[in-house]
């Protein structure tokens, strides 16, 4: 909870460079010293994590504080600031990779997209392949629902969308399906930065990687990295007016993850940017990723897609204030308890999507509060969920302190009037094009 409350602090950075002002010293330098504390925090502990010397871990961390304390508060966009901010980025990195393959895999999500990864390389349907059960029968019990486990195997197959199944291909080339999640957060990290032209940008886009979670992410194996930068590059693509691709990575996004059918509301916060094509390609895109794979074998394919999401056991090691009140009054966890929190998150969503301005920042902080509300309801909650929170914040903090997070009176007279923003992908051939709409800093 502290990590969301520092990430949602980052997100409402101010455009206004650091040290704006007299009265706004003490607040800036305190804030410069909890964010370099973070930085500090977060590398010593995945160092130490990769077995690196305490000593040696110590001053590496503190290294790469300092140097992302120096990009942030710099004043100018130079390439030597982004390459300061680079320092902590690169060294969480590699520390995470380093302790996922010093580590191996641990646990069911790395062995998942390890048979995946496999299964493609020779051409076979990873919804097909057969896993063993890692635990023993009193740990896989509870980890697994009723009919999950018979005879030492699982009866699912892989249980994450085909996008990630394909993610995790491109993993395992090199070498292990998991280094497709460090290569995605890396990405989304160092384009924000690269692209980052005031502090709190930086500070954003720093921040993504430097959080004490992150190695544990990486090395698990946990996917929500590759909605990160989907929905990374669905922010960095609108900003700069390439809007067919920002709808390709829209539809890449929603089949990342099975839960991101409650944030479907959400698309009407990006209506500035809609035309019939670019709604083709969010609505396309899906299809064309989705359904070979349900053409292989359907009945595996909802198996394990869908029917295993639903047969999960309740968590009571789940970070979620139901999970608390149950155990807390020692009830029994209701069977309702799932759909619930998924009613939630889709209700916010609704409200959110009626409420808020219509931007791209808007979507990010929309996805943020929308799957935050549904974690907190869930009968599982684990730090994955709460990191693609985290980071959905951080995406609409680096959209606000850029300057380009909402629309102007241009856009907002056209929504009025039931018409499209057009932007220059759309434009036919000989015909010219209007500039899009300047955002309101």
């Amino acid at each position: 909870m502290g990590g969301l409350i520092a990430r949602a602090t980052i997100a409402r950075g101010s455009p206004r460079p650091p040290f704006d002002g007299v009265a706004s010293v003490p607040f800036v330098g305190a804030g410069m010293v909890g964010f370099g504390l973070i930085v500090w925090f977060s590398a010593a502990l995945t160092l130490s994590q990769a077995d690196l010397a305490t000593p040696l871990s110590v001053g590496v961390a503190a290294v790469a504080s300092l140097a992302a304390v120096i990009s942030v508060n710099a004043s100018e966009t130079s390439l030597r600031t982004k390459l300061m901010g680079a320092v902590p980025v690169v060294v969480m990195l590699v520390a995470s990779t380093v302790r996922a393959l010093h580590d191996g895999p641990t646990v069911d999500v790395a062995f998942f997209l390890q048979g995946a990864a496999d299964a493609l390389a020779h051409g076979s349907d990873p919804y097909a392949v057969v896993f063993r059960d890692l635990y023993d029968p009193s740990l896989s019990s509870r980890l697994y629902g009723p009919g999950v486990v018979e005879g030492g195997v699982l009866t699912y197959g892989f249980p994450y969308p085909p996008l990630i199944a394909l993610t995790a291909t491109i993993g395992g080339f090199l070498g292990d399906a998991r280094l497709a999640g460090v290569a995605a957060l890396a990405a989304a990290s160092l384009m924000l930065l690269a692209l980052a032209r005031r502090p709190a940008g930086r500070a954003a886009a720093i921040s993504l990687v430097c959080t004490p979670g992150v190695g544990l992410l990486l090395a698990v194996g946990w996917t929500e990295s590759i909605s990160i930068l989907l929905l990374a590059c669905v922010v960095v693509a609108v900003h700069r007016g390439h809007l067919a691709t920002a709808a390709v990575c829209l539809g890449l996004l929603f089949v990342s993850k099975q839960y991101f059918a409650v944030l479907l509301p959400l698309l009407w916060l990006l209506r500035p940017y809609a035309t019939p094509r670019r709604w083709l390609l969010v609505c396309a895109v899906p299809l064309v990723t989705t359904l070979p794979f349900i053409a292989w074998n359907p009945g595996r394919f909802w198996r394990s897609v869908v029917e295993w999401q639903f047969i999960q056991p309740y968590r009571p090691d789940a970070s979620s204030l139901s999970v608390v009140v149950i155990e807390h009054f020692h009830l029994a966890p209701p069977s309702w308890l799932g759909p619930t929190a998924l009613l939630l998150g889709f209700a916010v969503a609704c409200v959110l999507a009626w409420r808020l301005p219509p931007s791209v920042a808007s979507f990010s902080l929309a996805v943020a509060l929308s799957l935050g509300a549904m974690v907190l309801l869930s009968k599982q909650a684990f730090l994955n969920y709460f990191f693609l929170v985290g980071a959905a914040l951080l995406v609409a903090g680096w959209s606000l302190s850029e300057g380009r997070g909402s629309v102007d009176a241009v856009a907002a007279a056209s929504i009025e009037e039931g018409t499209a923003v057009e932007r220059r992908d759309d434009c036919a051939p000989g015909r010219s094009a209007s500039p899009p709409p300047r955002a309101v800093g």
